[in-house]
């Protein structure tokens, strides 16, 4: 997400938590479901 703003970033980890792939928690970003990113990022 390099070149990017902050509220775009902020804007799509939001949206990537509400579909169940990454969680958020004291500023940690923990990937819930790394298969299902995978699926996400090739297609």
């Amino acid at each position: 997400m390099t070149g990017t703003t902050l509220y775009t970033v902020s804007r799509i980890l939001s949206a990537r938590e509400e579909q169940g792939f990454v969680e958020s928690v004291l500023r940690r970003i923990g990937v819930c479901d790394p298969r299902k990113l995978f699926m996400l990022v090739e297609s």
